[in-house]
């Protein structure tokens, strides 16, 4: 599977993608990007901050089927934006700002079934340029905003594919009522879904004949819980057959009670699939209860998750039994106000299920001390989750429940926790016990809590000779750190039943201990490179440090070397000259030039000035790297007498380098003057003179006599103007 990523189009946001799917979504854009991969079929940049929509944007990726521009904060898309997109089928556009489509948006999007407008600035819907929708005959899902004032525009009518509606009430005071949607009776809407429902009338339904599912989330910030008006609005559908009914999201401070008021109007129907979700139900009367699970004999699904129920929903429970064709059942996180409680300690739980029931579910939703657990018409069921429950000792077993192959004990608190809790369990295949405290371990009489044997236990054992000990049902660990036990365990005839044991490996999985046994080497050679991989990669690490050190010094030992000196030099009380300099400029060169070097030092000296040279200057007894440093900081400028000899000096580099430091830590950049002697390229420079090469003008001795101004006096006369204080010049 391809993956990569567009970049294109910027270099700080990009745009992932994955075979022919483009996912731009996330990335804080303002305008959509251009050059995206053209054979792309999805594309997706929700959740970024684009304003306009412009035209012809996606003319080049005419396979598109997918797009989705939801949640930025699109004010505008003009005309031809989607031009070109003709095997569109789906369009998000919620969450945004957009106040008016354009003209002829939607005529060109003939193959478009999926379209979502809510939550923008659409009120009037009985505008020309919203109705026109109706010109998307393909059109199989659609979602948007109502008003207080909405009503479903005659032209969609048209639509005769329409199968699913999700509706977004966009104010408190929108009333759901049968005259809202007069012509919607025509359409095949099977699926409903409204968020926010401040009110419903009893006959709201009734536009609705061919409808399956229904959705509604109730809202929050409303002036009154419309759950009673809710229930009364199902009685359109007695005695007919209902797939899903949904209701959610309704939480008002005083909850309310599932009552025989409420519930009648459910078992009327012949209802599939029914989620009581995040309703803050506070109670579920057990009469009602009773008669809603007689009664609802076509029931396959119930729900009833994230509730405040005072009995956690052991009502429901205990009458689940009655439900014809129940196949799941959850009950899921039904008491977030309620101080948790440990229950009564009990010997036996007896529970009696539908003989239809598959999954049961029942997880954040108790607390107990576990004892044997009795299922009566538990045969059917395949997945059973427990999880996040608070268990305490869990010393019991299952029964009645022979063909689960999926248990989730995740999160239990057992204090300890018998072995024969999973021998209920024959054909399990899939144990979830994640972030379970399980204690000590498996506790009872056939097994004792053993993950292995120390040396004294192995000594001890030994003494008995002849005495077997059967070691079946406790929870061995197959780890290094029971390396020594395993050796013994593989070595011993005092275990008669080692073909029954299981161990659990450091990676969590469990292995027949036979198997163990039978790669203990290879096992004590792994254990063995545990110990001495991480030895062997310290030592290398610590190798590699010491190299990078040894670079970096010699990459930057003149630094290094200055700064030492100048430390050196300020121990021994030195100080550094502030203003006045002791002579106009230090001479480098190399001794090889010596000859030449007196003749121009001497030339140079009948002018006025002041020159510093080793030969004469040098204090005797310093070693020359204080020398060259002292001669360096009591001089405005250095000279450097560059020569195929002073290129090949020690001392001459050395030099180079020192002034280079000096000039950088002091600010003093126009401090260096270069004299190039020899005809030289600057390619044969070593990287610091190429340095100043580029940053001065550089004074040329005159070799050649054909150049023009080339003469000793002009050279001569160069070097006086370089070397002048700068009060002398004006």
């Amino acid at each position: 599977m391809a993956v990569h990523e567009a970049t294109s189009y910027t270099k700080d946001k990009k745009c992932r993608v994955q075979d022919d799917n483009v996912d731009c979504s996330h990335l804080d854009l303002t305008t959509i990007p251009r050059h995206l991969p053209v054979n792309a079929t999805s594309l997706n940049l929700i959740w970024n901050r684009i304003k306009i929509v412009k035209g012809f944007t996606f003319q080049s990726m005419r396979y598109i089927t997918y797009l989705d521009l939801g949640r930025n904060v699109i004010e505008l898309i003009e005309i031809n934006a989607f031009h070109g997109l003709h095997r569109l089928r789906t369009l998000h556009l919620h969450d945004n700002a957009i106040n008016v489509f354009p003209n002829g948006m939607f005529e060109r999007l003939n193959g478009l079934q999926v379209l979502s407008i809510d939550c923008n600035k659409l009120k009037y819907f009985q505008d020309d340029r919203i109705t026109k929708i109706s010109k998307i005959v393909s059109l199989t899902t659609l979602s948007f905003d109502v008003y207080p004032d909405f009503k479903f525009p005659i032209q969609w009518g048209k639509l005769s594919k329409l199968t699913d509606l999700r509706i977004f009430a966009r104010s408190s005071k929108v009333q759901f009522n049968k005259a809202m949607f007069v012509h919607v009776n025509v359409l095949p809407i099977v699926s409903l879904s409204i968020n926010v429902v401040p009110f419903i009338s009893e006959d709201f339904f009734e536009h609705f004949p061919k409808l399956d599912s229904i959705t509604l989330s109730i809202g929050t910030d409303l002036p009154k819980n419309p759950i009673d008006q809710v229930f009364k609005s199902f009685g359109v559908f007695r005695g007919k057959n209902i797939n899903n009914i949904e209701i959610n999201s309704g939480r008002f401070d005083n909850g309310f009670t599932l009552n025989h008021n409420r519930m009648k109007y459910l078992w009327s129907i012949c209802l599939k699939r029914l989620t009581l979700n995040n309703l803050y139900i506070k109670d579920i009367l057990i009469y009602a209860m009773q008669v809603f699970s007689i009664k609802s004999t076509c029931l396959e699904y119930l729900e009833i998750s994230e509730n405040t129920i005072f009995d956690r929903g052991g009502s429901a429970i205990s009458v689940m039994q009655n439900f014809k064709n129940l196949k799941v059942f959850k009950l899921i996180r039904n008491w977030r106000s309620l101080r948790r409680k440990r229950s009564q300690p009990s010997t036996l739980y007896s529970f009696v299920f539908p003989k239809t029931l598959e999954e049961v579910y029942i997880e954040n939703n108790m607390a107990l001390d576990m004892g044997n657990i009795e299922v009566i018409n538990g045969h059917n069921l395949r997945v059973l989750s427990l999880k996040d429950n608070e268990v305490w000792p869990c010393e019991g077993s299952f029964t009645g429940i022979i063909n689960v192959e999926f248990f989730d004990m995740s999160r239990w608190t057992c204090e300890k926790l018998s072995h024969n809790l999973l021998y209920g369990f024959p054909n399990l295949k899939t144990l979830k016990a994640t972030g379970s405290h399980l204690g000590k371990g498996f506790a009872n009489t056939a097994g004792a809590g053993i993950t292995h044997f120390n040396n004294k236990d192995i000594e001890r054992i030994e003494k008995l000779r002849k005495v077997d000990i059967l070691l079946k049902g406790n929870p061995f660990q197959c780890s290094c750190k029971t390396l020594q036990f395993l050796k013994w365990l593989s070595e011993t005839n005092q275990v008669p039943d080692i073909l029954d044991l299981t161990c659990v490996t450091e990676k969590a999985s469990r292995r027949l201990m036979s198997e163990v046994m039978l790669h203990l080497k290879t096992f004590e050679i792994s254990c063995k490179t545990k110990f001495w991989l991480p030895f062997a990669v310290s030592i290398t690490s610590i190798i590699i440090l010491a190299i990078i050190t040894t670079v970096v010094f010699f990459r930057y030992k003149y630094a290094v070397e200055y700064l030492l000196l100048r430390f050196k030099m300020k121990m021994r009380n030195y100080k550094e000259l502030t203003q006045e300099y002791t002579y106009d400029a230090f001479i480098s060169y190399s001794h090889t030039d010596s000859e030449w070097i007196k003749q121009f030092h001497d030339r140079v000296n009948s002018m006025g000035f002041e020159l510093c040279l080793d030969a004469k200057d040098f204090i005797v007894g310093k070693s020359i790297a204080e020398n060259v440093v002292n001669a360096i900081d009591s001089s405005r400028k250095v000279i450097f007498i560059i020569t195929h000899n002073f290129l090949k000096s020690t001392w001459g580099s050395y030099e180079m380098e020192m002034t280079r430091m000096h000039a950088f830590q002091k600010g003093r950049e126009n401090m260096v003057i270069v004299v190039v002697k020899d005809d030289i390229k600057v390619t044969d420079m070593p990287d610091v003179m190429k340095n100043m090469w580029f940053k001065i003008t550089c004074i040329q001795w005159p070799n050649d006599d054909n150049l023009p101004y080339n003469t000793e006096e002009i050279f001569y006369e160069k070097m006086k103007m370089s070397l002048q204080r700068r009060e002398d010049t004006t």
